[in-house]
C-alpha cells in the first residue's frame, strides 16, 4: 500500500512538471493566435517624463523608466517605440521637443501602413509635450491612434514651486530629516541642474503659475484612458521613502502621488476614476514612479496593479482597431 502511494505520488508529481514544462508553450501559441486574429496588434508609443539629461534614437526597450512594461504587453503591441529625449533643459512647451514627439505618434502610420493603429502611454510631462503639440498644431492624431495619458500634471504641481528652496546654494530649513534625503533626490534626478545650480527648464516649466497651462486643459478630452496615483509610498521600491520624503516637504493639501496632486490629474468630463485597473480611468495606491510599471504590480490589491492597466488598455486599443 505503501509503494502504491509513493508511486502515485511520483506520477502527480511527473504531471505537474509536464503541466508546467507546456504552459509556456501553450501561452505562445496563444499569443501566436492573437496576433494572427488581431493582423499583428498595434505600434506601441511611449512617451516619459522630465528627467532625461540629454537625447538620442528612440528605443524598443526602457527597463530604467518602464520597467519590463513591453514584455507585459507583448500581443496587444506587435512594435514598440520608447522616446529616449532631453527632458531635463526643455520643458514641455519647447517646440523642438514637441516637434519630436509629433514625429515619433505620428510616423508609425505612415512608414507601416500595414499596421492599423498606434496607442500612445504617455507619462507626466510627456502628456503635456504631446497635448502642447496638439495645441500649437504641430500635429494631430488619427482616428487609429488611442493616448492613455499616465500621472499628467494637467494643471502644473506645487512640487515644482518648491523645488528652489532644494536648489543652489540656499541655506537649510527647519523641516527635519527629510531634507539630506531630498537634497540627495534632487541632486540624482537633476531637480537642480540650471544655470548656477538652479532649478532645471523642465521642472520650473511644471510651476501651477505658468499660464502655458491654461491652454490645456480641452486636450484632457482627447485621451482614450488615464491613470493617476493618491499614494506617495506606493508600492515598496527603492523610490518608497524618498518620495514620501518629498510629499511631506511639498505640504500638498491632498491626495497626491509624490509629485502631483490628485486635483490635477483629472479623468475627462463625465468620466470617472475607479479602483478596477481594467476601467479606463483608474485611480492606483502608487507613487509618481509606480505609475510606469517599473515597480511591477502590487501583490494584493486591484488598486495596485498599474502594469495590469497598460496591459488592459493596450489591448482595449488593439480590440478597437479590429
Amino acid at each position: 500500500l505503501c509503494a502504491a502511494g509513493a508511486l502515485l505520488l511520483l506520477l502527480l508529481l511527473a504531471a505537474v512538471a509536464l503541466l508546467a514544462l507546456a504552459l509556456p508553450r501553450l501561452a505562445a501559441s496563444a499569443l501566436s493566435l492573437w496576433r494572427s486574429e488581431d493582423g499583428g496588434g498595434c505600434t506601441c508609443v511611449f512617451l516619459h517624463g522630465a528627467g532625461n539629461g540629454y537625447a538620442r534614437p528612440p528605443l524598443t526597450s526602457d527597463p530604467g523608466y518602464w520597467g519590463s512594461v513591453d514584455d507585459k504587453l507583448s500581443g496587444p503591441c506587435a512594435e514598440f517605440i520608447f522616446m529616449f529625449e532631453d527632458t531635463l533643459h526643455r520643458g514641455w512647451t519647447d517646440e523642438r521637443l514637441q516637434r519630436r514627439v509629433c514625429d515619433l505618434v505620428t510616423r508609425p502610420a505612415s512608414e507601416s501602413p500595414r499596421r492599423r493603429c498606434t496607442t500612445i502611454f504617455a507619462h507626466s510631462m510627456g502628456s503635456l509635450a504631446l497635448a502642447g503639440a496638439l495645441q500649437s498644431g504641430l500635429c494631430a492624431l488619427g482616428e487609429a491612434t488611442a493616448w492613455y495619458s499616465v500621472g499628467a500634471p494637467w494643471e502644473g504641481t506645487e512640487a515644482a514651486e518648491a523645488l528652489p528652496e532644494l536648489c543652489g546654494d540656499s541655506p537649510p530649513t527647519d523641516r527635519g530629516p527629510v531634507e539630506p534625503v531630498l537634497r540627495a533626490l534632487a541632486k540624482r534626478v537633476g531637480f537642480c541642474d540650471g544655470p548656477n545650480g538652479s532649478v532645471s527648464s523642465a521642472y520650473r516649466a511644471l510651476a501651477r503659475s505658468s499660464p502655458a497651462f491654461a491652454g490645456l486643459r480641452p486636450w484632457l478630452g482627447r485621451v482614450n484612458g488615464s491613470m493617476c496615483g493618491d499614494s506617495p509610498f506606493g508600492l515598496w521600491s527603492i523610490n518608497s521613502v524618498e518620495l514620501r520624503a518629498l510629499a511631506s516637504w511639498v505640504n500638498f493639501s491632498e491626495k497626491n502621488d509624490a509629485v502631483v496632486p490628485l486635483s490635477g490629474c483629472p479623468a475627462p468630463a463625465g468620466a470617472k476614476l475607479s479602483r478596477d485597473p481594467r476601467g479606463e480611468h483608474y485611480l492606483a495606491s502608487v507613487n509618481h514612479y509606480d505609475l510606469t510599471c517599473r515597480h511591477g504590480d502590487g501583490w494584493w490589491g486591484k488598486h495596485r496593479k498599474p502594469c495590469t492597466w497598460y496591459r488592459a488598455m493596450a489591448e482595449r486599443a488593439a480590440a478597437a482597431a479590429r
